[in-house]
């Protein structure tokens, strides 16, 4: 059976202060910055529930939206 290739996390960004790392799969590991960029695991949580209020309230979300939401939980925390 052939190795998948895997990379180093970083549970909080080492841009932001962490240190603690987990293995994941790499294309696993590219999917979940795809989706949380570089947010923590609480802000995380907070973005798929407001993603969630959105997506109940809108017919249409824009990348801006998504982007400007990723930027305001950032500041919060």
């Amino acid at each position: 059976m052939k190795k998948k290739k895997r990379s180093q996390h970083h549970i909080v960004p080492s841009s932001r202060g962490g240190r603690r790392t987990v293995i994941l799969p790499n294309e696993f590991h590219k999917a979940w910055h795809f989706l949380f960029v570089n947010l923590t695991p609480d802000e995380i949580t907070d973005f798929v529930i407001e993603m969630h209020k959105l997506m109940r309230k809108s017919e249409e979300i824009t990348w801006e939206q998504i982007e400007q939401l990723q930027s305001r939980l950032k500041r919060e925390s």
